[in-house]
């Protein structure tokens, strides 16, 4: 999960995951956020080939001014699963 203060007005973090799954994967992400809050993952896509690590970066604004809460989500989503993680502003 990520949780940030709202005065910060924007946060980058660098998170990695590890196939536990199927050795040969591919998870595209879905990013569920307030229009107000700019959300980016990048790579948008994770492939793999065996049980391995991947890291991606999560960016994320908006206007500290005006933002006092926000939540939402990303998710990674294969043809067989989908792994969530919660996104709040507070």
């Amino acid at each position: 999960s990520i949780a940030t203060r709202a005065s910060a007005g924007k946060l980058v973090v660098n998170r990695t995951v590890t196939n536990v799954g199927d050795a040969v994967s591919s998870y595209t992400v879905e990013i569920d956020m307030p229009k107000e809050v700019k959300a980016t993952v990048s790579p948008t896509k994770l492939d793999f080939t065996k049980k391995e690590s991947k890291t991606f970066t999560v960016s994320l604004s908006w206007d500290a001014s005006k933002t006092k809460n926000a939540e939402g989500s990303f998710k990674w989503v294969s043809s067989k699963h989908v792994v969530r993680s919660p996104i709040v502003i507070f």
